[in-house]
């Protein structure tokens, strides 16, 4: 999720509190939440650093000069303030509204006490199904064999423009583990749908969905660490290699350090990645990409494996490896997928299941469903052209009087022949082979029901099914009685209590990493991620940087492209006096060595000018430049200094100036002359000194601060 904010609003909010109560820390640095700035500011306070000692623990919260009190560390302060409260209003959005992909959590997740403290995850205790409902759509479910998914009563409905969609209608099915479970449906079954309800991408609108026994309601985060999912599309690092793709995700589901090699290993060599390991991401081919996203899925002994359309893209050879190696792990594991290939389902399906929108038509072995659905076989005859259609339905007719004529296109003759007659289609094949020439027939073979002939006739009866109800309740000619509405799967146990009762890593050949360890090798996978993303992606690192530093240029050096506008009222700006007052209440270190009348009366008039102006006197013994320079407050207390040194032959007048504070040197001799004046001309003689013009870039900001 996103946030964005105003970086100029922030602008010009430090910028009004600014003006309103002076530089105090918390007035600029509360306004100061754009991290842009606070980075600006920090930069402004290391160059301002430099120029002295530099940035030291003993000087991270001293001022840079007189007239700012904001320090850097302040600043740093402030950038980790802003982290924490970044992070915290993240962690509750994303909980809260985790967006298309997520299940919410309620808005007071954070006072429950089960989320801090925990509850016991426990899978529920394994029970033997009940006994199934018979129906001639679905197949029982297998014996002695245990769940790893069970679905029940599973619902989604959507709402997309005040209509309601309904994506699962009372989804009710069991998935078996050392099976695979094929998905199949057209367009807008539902199917995707019900994966990214598995996986909890998406929430249900009611039903239980358990995998290996938890409860994906309260324990999603214990299902998803035992289950490897691909996903329709590839969702892969275009700048990671294969094999630091199944490194990354390897760390990330705990896989112990001396075993992530060899698993690297075994999954590259029987995926056939092992000539591209070390090939981008970017440039692997679509087929490539997609073996490399199944091995992810089923890389760390992931025990419920969900696969959306595996073989997309895929080329025939590739495909067949693809279902051998399904076939070699699907040992100890749940697999399901989808797939819009039927001989793909017909050959890895140990079950399949075939839903029609949103609802569970059928479910049952390859053989089950061909023989509930299948027409029988498909007598297919090439025509010459003195072919006589009519002699040849009556001949086939007579060996198989339920026989029918399913296609007669160009020069190809299709019949249908029941199964039940089996017992005569040696008779037939023999006696159409001895009378080709008398039939005009140039060849003929038998081919058996195809999967895709199942799914055509599911498929057809679903839609005719569902237009012969909507008549017959418009035109309410019979009772909506019948039974027939719904097309409920019943090969679902009536208890659904606890269906799985392996632990995760019983028959594991390895035991994968928890708790610290798990989560420390998590995080160096990401620090090792990010840091090869960012070497790969150097160009949008250097624009990145190349930003900042503009960004500070412009603002430490106030630039302002609206310059014109400003100069216009340059001239109408007052002179600045030259005073110790606008410094507030600084101290003024005086050092004088000897005596003479003249020394008396100059520190008289320097103690009643300071008194006058609010300044603090500060009398030195000894050498005044080693005490200004072993005294930290004067960096930031002292404008000015004093000392007077009389002998007999001179007397030598030294006043000394902080070049850190702005005007100090015209400010210091001025100071200067108004004692001599007053020391020649009486206490109430002054003298006043006044710049105009300002510098420039000073004028313009001072302006823009009232202008906004």
């Amino acid at each position: 999720m996103q946030t964005s904010y105003s970086p100029h609003f922030t602008k010009i909010l430090a910028k009004l509190c600014w003006n309103s109560f002076g530089t105090e820390p918390s007035a600029v640095l509360v306004t100061s939440h754009d991290e842009d700035m606070l980075h600006t500011l920090g930069v402004r306070q290391l160059i301002l650093k430099f120029q002295g000692d530099g940035v030291q623990w003993n000087n991270a919260f001293s001022p840079v000069s007189q007239d700012d009190n904001i320090t850097f560390g302040h600043i740093i302060g402030m950038l980790l303030l802003d982290a924490f409260l970044y992070g915290l209003v993240a962690w509750y959005v994303d909980a809260v509204f985790p967006g298309k992909c997520g299940v919410p959590k309620p808005w007071y997740f954070f006072f429950q006490k089960s989320y801090w403290c925990g509850k016991a995850n426990k899978k529920e205790e394994y029970r033997k199904p009940s006994a199934m409902v018979e129906s001639d759509c679905f197949e029982a479910d297998p014996v002695g064999l245990v769940a790893g998914i069970t679905i029940e009563n599973l619902h989604k409905e959507f709402t997309l423009q005040n209509t309601k969609i309904i994506a699962a209608k009372d989804l009710s099915l069991n998935l078996y583990e050392g099976q695979i479970t094929v998905l199949l449906g057209p367009n807008g079954a539902g199917k995707s749908t019900t994966l990214s309800i598995l996986t909890g991408l998406l929430p249900f609108t009611r039903g239980k969905v358990c995998i290996n026994g938890y409860n994906i309601s309260t324990n999603m985060i214990q299902a998803r660490q035992i289950m490897g999912f691909c996903p329709q599309d590839n969702l892969l690092f275009k700048k990671l290699t294969p094999s630091e793709h199944l490194y990354f995700y390897s760390v990330v589901k705990g896989v112990p350090p001396e075993k992530r090699s060899i698993e690297i290993k075994k999954m590259l060599t029987d995926f056939g990645l092992l000539h591209v390991c070390n090939v981008l991401s970017m440039n692997l081919s679509g087929g490539t990409k997609r073996k490399l996203s199944v091995s992810i899925a089923l890389l760390g002994d992931s025990k419920v494996v969900i696969l959306d359309e595996p073989t997309a893209g895929m080329d025939p050879i590739s495909r067949r490896a693809t279902w051998d190696i399904l076939q070699q792990y699907k040992e100890d594991r749940t697999i399901l997928l989808t797939t819009h290939h039927m001989d793909e389902a017909d050959i890895l399906g140990d079950r399949i299941a075939i839903m029609v929108k949103g609802t569970l038509q059928c479910c049952g072995s390859p053989v089950f469903l061909k023989r509930k659905y299948g027409v029988g076989y498909h007598i297919i005859m090439v025509k010459k052209p003195d072919c006589d259609v009519e002699n040849i339905l009556q001949l086939i007719n007579q060996y198989i009087p339920t026989a029918s004529l399913e296609s007669n296109v160009a020069s190809e003759l299709s019949f249908i022949l029941p199964r039940e007659y089996t017992h005569s289609f040696e008779s037939l094949f023999f006696e159409l082979e001895n009378r080709q020439k008398e039939l005009g027939i140039a060849g003929f073979g038998v081919s058996v029901t195809t999967m895709e002939e199942v799914f055509l006739k599911v498929s057809y009866l679903s839609e005719f099914k569902e237009d012969k109800q909507s008549l017959l309740k418009i035109s309410s000619l019979m009772d909506q009685n019948t039974g027939e509405d719904k097309n409920q799967n019943m090969n679902v146990p009536g208890s659904f209590e606890g269906i799985y009762h392996h632990t995760l890593n019983e028959d594991s050949n390895f035991m994968l990493n928890t708790g610290c360890t798990l989560y420390i090798q998590q995080f160096c996978a990401m620090l090792v991620k990010k840091a090869l993303f960012t070497r790969r992606n150097w160009i949008v690192v250097l624009i990145q940087v190349l930003g900042l530093l503009g960004m500070s240029y412009i603002m430490i050096g106030d630039f302002n492209i609206n310059t014109n506008i400003f100069k216009r009222k340059h001239d109408e700006k007052p002179a600045r006096k030259m005073d110790l007052e606008q410094y507030g209440q600084t101290i003024v270190p005086v050092s004088i060595s000897g005596h003479s009348d003249l020394t008396q009366n100059f520190t008289k008039h320097l103690k009643s000018m300071l008194k006058a102006k609010k300044q603090k006197l500060q009398e030195v013994q000894g050498d005044l430049q080693k005490y200004l320079m072993e005294h930290q407050e004067c960096l930031y207390s002292c404008i000015i200094a004093l000392s007077i040194e009389v002998t007999r032959d001179k007397k030598k007048f030294t006043f000394w100036f902080n070049n850190e504070a702005y005007h100090s040197p015209s400010l210091s001799l001025a100071v200067l002359d108004n004692i001599i004046f007053m020391s020649l001309s009486g206490p109430d003689a002054s003298i006043t000194v006044s710049n105009k013009p300002q510098p420039q870039f000073t004028t313009l900001v001072k302006d823009e601060e009232k202008y906004v």
